[in-house]
């Protein structure tokens, strides 16, 4: 019994933590093949959009969170998104920007330095309010990691995931660690390509 709990455990802990991270790392080796380009002669940026602050409804972090988090992982650009507001154009420096995330007949939009067209939480089924139900143009771009639509998607993985989570803390110290585990890649990337595949079509007709 106690091998058995011991095989469960590192199946969990394999699958949970470093699966996704192996399909990104494919995907990305498979992507430079298909380019003929060497990852050498690429400039990487880290990048993060879609962030809240204290001036939207679902978050408490201050712009000062935002520059120390920045600096403390060493993040290149940063858009801050909050709901329906863009006050933090006062606190934008060179790294950070603001941004929105508004609320629109068609779903949920982040405009990435108020311009940039964003559509968020496309692949959240279940909730009306966050389904995309637009058209998906072609100058838009497409959010595909949400850890929020990921729990959704999948509640079991999801339970999983926060008893793996709880385990890891007193090492990680951190409840939330890894859950882009639970974003099903794949298919998600499938429904994106699917749906460019149409703009693109739609936008040469």
């Amino acid at each position: 019994m106690f091998y058995l709990f011991v095989l469960v455990a590192l199946f969990i802990l394999l699958y949970l933590e470093f699966r996704p991270f192996k399909v990104l790392r494919k995907r990305e080796e498979n992507s430079y093949r298909k380019a003929d380009v060497k990852p050498e002669n690429l400039k990487k940026y880290s990048v993060i959009v879609h962030i809240h602050t204290q001036f939207s409804f679902d978050s408490l972090g201050k712009p000062s969170d935002i520059k120390k988090a920045v600096e403390e992982n060493s993040t290149d650009f940063v858009f801050v998104t909050d709901h329906d507001n863009d006050d933090y154009r006062f606190f934008e420096d060179s790294q950070i920007f603001a941004g929105i995330e508004k609320n629109t007949p068609e779903g949920r939009l982040l405009l990435l330095g108020n311009r940039l067209p964003v559509i968020s939480h496309p692949n959240n089924f279940e909730f009306e309010h966050y389904r995309w139900k637009g058209e998906f143009r072609k100058d838009y771009l497409y959010e595909i990691i949400n850890i929020k639509d990921g729990v959704v998607w999948n509640k079991v993985l999801s339970i999983m995931s926060l008893v793996k989570n709880i385990v890891l803390l007193p090492i990680t110290r951190n409840i939330l660690h890894k859950w882009n585990a639970l974003i099903p890649l794949e298919k998600w990337v499938r429904l994106l390509l699917c749906k460019s595949k149409r703009a693109e079509d739609n936008w040469r007709s």
